[in-house]
């Protein structure tokens, strides 16, 4: 790794006095942190190793390697486009320091070393050090080309929040991701927020819509030299369709939100739940949610009236609940018996066979609710409710 820091390959030892010899050095400073600098040659003298080339066995992810000085007097290494997998693009390798022509370098290792720049300008940079080996003294004159800081460092921001499906019902779990510009420059985190509650970081994220109504979703993503980048996304959460689904939903998502217990599926065609007491099937047709149907049954403990009335009294709460969501009732029917609107009356009717219909409907949704005895039982009553996406 070292081939990246000025000294490259060598351990160093600046042998050189260090005068300036009369260079003006005053805008070195300015100069050093005002580009990064990319090395260009590495010439040693005399020969090392059979060449005078220090830079013939660099790989081309070595030369892609930029030096950063930073104001505050650390020292960077832009590892550039060409990199390891996963590898950071930028980070610290030390401090640096100038006294006149001197630039002396502290590595975070524990290692130091010193060069003597010969000539810096806007464009160019040239370093000398020297080291001994053996009985060998060696001189490496380094060359720099100036980059400016500005043309590869934009920062990672977040293009756009992505909704894996364009309607989201309540109690859905549903997944949201993130499209990057400039993904390829740093390394960076992502994190998710709404409002004070912060939901957790990665390229997607996977989320329980609790409630209907408008909600609003924060993305921010910071990079590895502490940039945030933040876009939010109002979205407006709806009832559902049926049970944990919106019509077209494919099967994963009712799988992934249904908080009842998986009870099988019939040719992997209708799928059935078991929560709160209802047992629940999704039809699906070409893997989208086509139709649903809700079953309860009661059966009275015993003849006592207390017990029978009860029967009546569970209609009227999912009818009213039926009312609430969808609205007055499009037709209302009964048959076999007659129903006179006394709660212990209408019960036995729905237990000795009598049937009440009632149909609902919104913009999307058809729904046929029916109350009366399950067949092949003396006194067990069935309320079905079927769900129809409204063509």
């Amino acid at each position: 790794m070292k081939k990246v820091f000025v000294l490259f390959a060598f351990i160093a030892i600046f042998a050189g006095c260090s005068k300036d010899e009369g260079k003006d050095t005053s805008k070195y400073p300015d100069l050093l942190i005002a580009y990064k600098w990319q090395i260009s040659s590495k010439f040693i003298n005399p020969r090392y190793n059979g060449t005078n080339d220090g830079l013939s066995d660099w790989t081309d992810k070595d030369r892609d390697n930029w030096l950063i000085f930073k104001p505050n007097g650390e020292y960077w290494i832009d590892e550039g486009l060409l990199r390891d997998a996963g590898k950071a693009r930028l980070y610290k390798m030390g401090t640096w320091s100038l006294i006149g022509d001197v630039l002396k370098f502290n590595y975070v290792d524990g290692a130091n070393a010193e060069v003597r720049i010969e000539e810096l300008t806007n464009s160019k940079m040239v370093s000398k050090f020297t080291f001994a080996e053996a009985t060998t003294e060696y001189t490496v004159t380094d060359t720099y080309i100036a980059g400016k800081l500005d043309t590869d460092y934009q920062p990672v921001t977040i293009a756009s929040i992505n909704f894996e499906k364009p309607t989201l019902g309540a109690g859905q779990v549903v997944i949201f991701s993130v499209t990057i510009s400039n993904p390829e420059t740093f390394k960076y985190t992502i994190s998710w927020s709404s409002g004070s509650n912060n939901f957790g970081n990665g390229y997607e994220l996977e989320l329980t819509m609790l409630s209907a109504g408008e909600k609003t979703l924060t993305a921010t993503v910071t990079d590895e030299l502490g940039r945030k980048s933040e876009l939010t996304k109002t979205f407006t959460v709806v009832e559902c369709d049926f049970g944990f689904g919106m019509w077209g939903d494919k099967l994963d998502v009712i799988q992934r939100s249904e908080t009842g217990v998986y009870k099988g599926n019939n040719m992997s065609t209708i799928y059935h739940w078991l929560g709160s007491g209802w047992d629940r099937y999704y039809t699906f047709s070409d893997n989208k949610l086509s139709f649903g149907m809700k079953v309860y049954e009661y059966t009275p403990k015993t003849n006592q009236n207390q017990q029978i009335v009860i029967a009546w009294t569970l209609h009227e709460e999912y009818v009213s609940e039926l009312t609430e969501k969808f609205g007055a009732p499009t037709e209302y029917a009964t048959y076999v018996r007659v129903f006179t609107g006394d709660p212990l009356n209408d019960a036995l009717a729905l237990i000795n066979g009598g049937v009440v219909e009632i149909k609902f409907s919104n913009s999307r949704t058809n729904v046929t609710y029916t109350a009366t005895r399950k067949p092949s039982t003396a006194n067990t009553v069935q309320y079905e409710i079927r769900y129809s996406q409204k063509n």
